[in-house]
């Protein structure tokens, strides 16, 4: 929205500049009136014009004084001056403001009219520059942030980098003392109370952190994943006490447990840290949290405790392929409770024994979906190694396994998984490609199997699932354009198009056939 203000104590020059001017035809959204420089500096200050027209000589306070405001007070404007005298002094206040124009009166529409182009073509310019600068500068901090999740993730990351990235961040010179947070039940709050959105949950959590941390310089939290995130602490200068810390993050599990239902545990580093012993520290916390004893284990025992044996997932493979084949959820169910029942009664069962469970799952999974031709969606969605319930560890191994036993290899035919797959992903942008590399065969492979099966091609049954959706769609009273983005055509034209080629009709006249 553009705004201008006219400062003139001349009624018939601020309605001539009204009159010449096509408002709308440079968006110019609303025109402001002022009868002298005072009057102008409180709309200045209150409504921001974008363009200001003014007149040299007016009562109370002229020009020349409110331009020379201007420059004092560091206020950027599209100045156009008018003026009838051509006195040097007046031409050097507007060039001092950065004025577009100098205009003498009586001026015509056509030294008007090139004036406000000039001002619009410079007000576009730096909205333009503007905009690039902000995107430049959120691109860099977003840069920074997946340089400094890397970091925590363990990936191989330059010092330099690091130190780099944390300073784009808003990080200082001088050491940092670390913390390291472990959720206990981040997936049932990220579904229960954001939709499912996991950026919203961190953004939540991490406004409430930096809260609680604001009388210090510097706080910044990278989440790893939702079970783990790291911060980094500074305190302006003078060392960080970790005392201090530990009593704010006493606050902090008080209060996402109060707000969220979020459970928390965390390490704080015993002493500030330099730039070249992040690395270490990072991996010393982590050490330290595989230690803790996992939550829900019925044999709890101090953090020192010897190891643990528990059962290997690895030799449950033959019994789970079977279960798998046959597609017997209420096998697949007790099978996984008897092993969770087990890790619950291991001695001072830690982090640490879990995430070997946790690593030896992923292996399985792995090898399921090169097994069966599993599609990736389905056979690459890991599990977090900071997963610390086996309640919740076993929730999401089943969620894995009942999502990859829906694609297992049984009596049904390759084709038969193939349609089953199209008629489960029909919304989303899917092709013979895209199908084959989730099956990791060929697209040959597909289309030669696919056909032999059902007589026509993929790209004709992707089709025919999508335009049968979206009869059942319109039929209730769905508009067009719904109906097209809810089964995967961003084009409305060439949904109608293919619609039409489908069913004989338009999907308006069908709609319409329905209703009567």
């Amino acid at each position: 929205m553009i705004k201008a203000l006219i400062v003139d104590d001349e009624l018939h020059t601020k309605e001539a500049i009204e009159l010449m001017i096509d408002w709308d035809k440079y968006q110019v959204e609303e025109i402001l009136y002022a009868r002298n420089g005072k009057e102008a500096q409180s709309i200045i200050l209150s409504s921001h014009p974008d363009i200001l027209f003014c007149d040299m000589e007016m009562p109370v306070m002229g020009g020349k004084a409110l331009l020379d405001w201007l420059v004092d007070e560091e206020i950027h404007m599209q100045v156009i001056a008018i003026s009838g005298y051509n006195d040097f002094e007046y031409v050097h206040a507007t060039l001092l403001a950065g004025g577009i124009d100098y205009i003498l009166k009586p001026f015509s529409q056509e030294v008007l009219i090139n004036a406000v182009e000039k001002a619009i073509l410079r007000i576009q310019g730096e909205k333009e520059t503007k905009y690039r600068l902000q995107q430049h500068e959120r691109l860099g901090i977003e840069m920074a942030a997946q340089i400094m999740q890397d970091f925590c993730q363990g990936k191989t990351t330059e010092n330099e980098k690091v130190e780099q990235a944390l300073k784009r961040l808003g990080a200082g010179e001088g050491e940092f003392l670390m913390v390291s947070i472990l959720n206990r039940n981040p997936d049932e709050i990220i579904e229960e109370r954001y939709g499912g959105d996991t950026d919203l949950f961190f953004f939540t959590t991490g406004n409430i952190l930096k809260d609680i941390f604001s009388n210090m310089s510097f706080c910044q939290d990278i989440f790893t994943d939702p079970f783990l995130w790291m911060a980094f602490i500074q305190g302006g200068g003078e060392p960080v006490d970790p005392i201090s810390v530990s009593g704010k993050l006493k606050i902090f599990e008080k209060k996402v447990m109060e707000y969220l239902g979020l459970s928390v545990t965390y390490v704080v580093s015993s002493q500030s840290i330099s730039m070249e012993k992040l690395e270490e520290a990072v991996f010393e916390q982590k050490k330290l949290l595989a230690q803790r004893n996992v939550w829900g284990n019925n044999n709890l025992k101090p953090y020192s405790d010897t190891v643990e044996t528990v059962p290997s997932i690895l030799s449950m493979e033959l019994i789970l392929d079977r279960i798998m084949q046959k597609r017997d959820s209420h096998a697949l169910r007790e099978m996984l409770d008897n092993y969770c029942g087990k890790l619950r009664e291991t001695d001072g069962l830690k982090i640490g024994t879990l995430q070997k469970c946790t690593a030896d799952m992923n292996l399985l999974l792995r090898r399921i979906g090169d097994n069966n031709h599993i599609p990736s969606r389905a056979a690459k969605n890991y599990l977090s190694l900071w997963i610390n319930d086996i309640d919740v560890w076993e929730n999401q191994v089943l969620s894995r396994l009942e999502l990859i036993q829906k694609y297992y290899v049984t009596e049904s035919s390759p084709a038969e998984k193939i349609y089953s797959y199209i008629c489960e992903h029909y919304k989303e942008d899917i092709t013979l490609s895209s199908i084959a590399r989730d099956f990791y065969q060929s697209p040959q492979y597909i289309a030669r199997i696919f056909r032999s099966g059902y007589g026509i091609t993929v790209t004709m049954a992707i089709t025919n699932v999508r335009i049968q959706h979206a009869c059942r769609l319109l039929e209730n009273g769905m508009s067009t354009a719904q109906a097209a983005e809810m089964v995967g055509y961003e084009d409305e034209n060439y949904f109608r198009r293919v619609f039409k080629k489908q069913t004989g009709m338009t999907p308006k006249q069908f709609r319409n056939s329905r209703e009567s």
